[in-house]
């Protein structure tokens, strides 16, 4: 961290699309679940739908088994018809999230989006009696979803976690904290995993509050960090800071959040845990335009033993070491790591394929190799399902304007006139206009193939919403251009 200068958190905007979490999941947990992805409502046909989704969303990238989600949401059936209806629900998920969710025998997760839970504060019950019936029964590893729950306490903690939320609770919160001189060591121990386990609930919702934790909780006593029950706790409460932080902006306190939570999680052997928060934070460096250092750290954390041993982050870790790479100028590195990627067979999750393939094809690009930067940007477009939402098929759209940008200068911009312009339309229907910026930064005249009517064409095409006929019509013209 010494080498991170001191005003990081100062807004700060960066020019380069982030490679990971990209989309904008969020759900809301009331009387109801409901969801949506980059503003688009999704719907649930049963709500153990939406509390499967609800589950993945709070598990915030990290793989959740099979066999205890069935378990957890169809407690009363036998573990094989538990299982056939989470096959159904995952599948009617899919529709929704297309490549964001990573499926495979064994483990769901979603991956390759920005999830946020907010949980309704109007129910009137007792926060104070809610908290202690689940302080009864559940520590630090009910709080991180390892224990194996009934669908009765899953919805249990869900409703105590609602309670947290409104902000008049905030001073009763407060008021444990007073509690560390004024009792003996074992109601304090009791009151501050009281404490922790509102605030981990609280902190899904309230992530404008991250310095508010941050403050209070930013030096607790070493016997606590140390407390295999408590630490881990503690580590999911840094991380949710940490990543409420990164979202408005107050950069130099959330990389001090995540350092914290890798320290605790690795205190606790949970070493996958701390490796994830080490990458995290390294993102975060680069988002900053810190390139040089974030590149090291990457290569840190891609040199643990243990990456080896966990698929899917060798996979985020490889396909961010190719943009880091590839920004920094080196793009040789860049090309033997995503060869060597690309050879060892572990990318299984569409969205670790497409971002890879769409990592390199800004590669090619920058190493003048334009046939080959269109060859990738065709195996991202085959990695999506053909289910997936609109917003990834925009990243395609997305890259393609940048090999466009690459090319003859001197030439026409009707091609890429018309790839704006329905970028945008896109950009406009399922993303934010942050995005919608970053689109308009990458795209710049350059050069066309087409004819004037048949980019009257394409526009006609993109007006009617036929995305699948005016996407194919680019790819088509790009298979040209290689």
């Amino acid at each position: 961290m010494d080498s991170l200068p001191p005003d990081l958190n100062s807004p700060f905007h960066p020019r380069h699309a982030k490679i990971y979490g990209m989309a904008q999941l969020v759900v809301r947990i009331g009387h109801q679940i409901d969801a949506d992805l980059e503003g688009h409502p999704l719907s649930f046909t049963t709500r153990q739908e939406g509390l499967l989704l609800a589950a993945l969303a709070l598990a915030d990238g990290q793989e959740l088994s099979r066999r205890q989600l069935a378990a957890q949401l169809w407690p009363e059936k036998s573990l094989s018809a538990a299982l056939t209806n989470l096959r159904q629900r995952v599948a009617a998920l899919r529709r929704h999230l297309g490549g964001l969710l990573y499926i495979d025998r064994d483990w769901i997760a979603v991956t390759g989006v920005s999830c946020e839970v907010l949980l309704d504060a109007s129910s009137p019950h007792s926060l104070v009696a809610q908290c202690q019936q689940l302080a009864q029964r559940a520590d630090a590893d009910t709080v991180q979803g390892t224990k194996p729950w009934s669908r009765a306490d899953l919805q249990n903690w869900v409703d105590a976690t609602i309670r947290l939320q409104a902000p008049a609770r905030e001073p009763q919160m407060a008021d444990m904290f007073t509690l560390r001189g004024q009792c003996d060591d074992e109601q304090l121990d009791a009151e501050y995993r009281l404490l922790v386990n509102c605030l981990v609930g609280y902190w899904e919702v309230q992530q404008g509050q991250a310095l508010w934790a941050w403050q209070r909780l930013r030096k607790p006593p070493r016997v606590w960090l140390h407390d295999p029950a408590l630490g881990p706790a503690l580590a999911l409460l840094f991380e949710i800071a940490g990543n409420g932080l990164h979202r408005r902006g107050h950069w130099h306190q959330c990389l001090l959040c995540f350092t914290k939570a890798a320290e605790l999680y690795r205190t606790n052997g949970q070493e996958a845990r701390a490796l994830m928060l080490e990458f995290k934070t390294a993102r975060v460096t680069m988002d900053v335009g810190l390139r040089a250092p974030a590149l090291q750290r990457l290569q840190e954390v891609r040199a643990h033993p243990t990456v080896d041993e966990q698929p899917l982050m060798r996979a985020y870790i490889d396909l961010n070491l190719v943009f880091a790479h590839t920004i920094c100028g080196q793009t040789s590195e860049a090309h033997r790591i995503f060869m060597a990627a690309t050879r060892s067979q572990h990318h299984h999750a569409a969205i670790t394929d497409t971002w890879m393939f769409l990592n390199a094809c800004t590669m090619f690009c920058q190493m003048g190799d334009r046939k080959r930067a269109v060859e990738c940007l065709h195996h991202a477009d085959q990695a999506y399902p053909d289910d997936a939402q609109p917003l990834d098929r925009q990243w395609i759209w997305y890259r393609a304007a940048e090999i466009l940008s690459y090319a003859d200068r001197d030439e026409s911009a009707i091609f890429v006139d018309a790839l704006a312009r329905r970028a945008t339309m896109m950009a406009q229907n399922v993303i934010s206009p942050l995005n919608v910026q970053r689109i308009e930064e990458i795209i710049h005249p350059s050069i066309s193939r087409i004819s004037t009517s048949q980019w009257l064409a394409l526009v006609h095409k993109s007006e009617r919403q036929d995305m699948t006929e005016a996407h194919a019509t680019v790819m088509e013209h790009l298979a040209a251009l290689a």
